[in-house]
């Protein structure tokens, strides 16, 4: 499988069990922001998690880190497609 093929199962698996990424991520912002009194958004989880595998990556490749990478970016699309903010 290629990497974008693994990524789209990967995100399909995860939904199975967590949930459309929009609920899932809308929950772990709300407790990010109470804990630290941010305002993060759900689509920002998803960039959030991009960027700890591109921290990840740069310390040591791993097929892992791409495959995560492009299912975040396609879980982050959906949180924008549910709101209506998708291009």
């Amino acid at each position: 499988m290629t990497i974008l093929e693994d990524a789209a199962e990967a995100v399909k698996d995860r939904q199975a069990t967590y949930g459309h990424p929009a609920d899932h991520w809308r929950l772990t912002t709300d407790l990010v922001n109470a804990r630290f009194g941010t305002s993060l958004k759900a689509e920002d989880w998803g960039t959030v998690m991009i960027l700890e595998k591109i921290a990840r990556e740069a310390k040591s490749h791993v097929r892992d880190n791409s495959v995560d990478i492009a299912g975040y970016a396609q879980a982050r699309e959906m949180v924008l497609e549910e709101r209506g903010d998708a291009e």
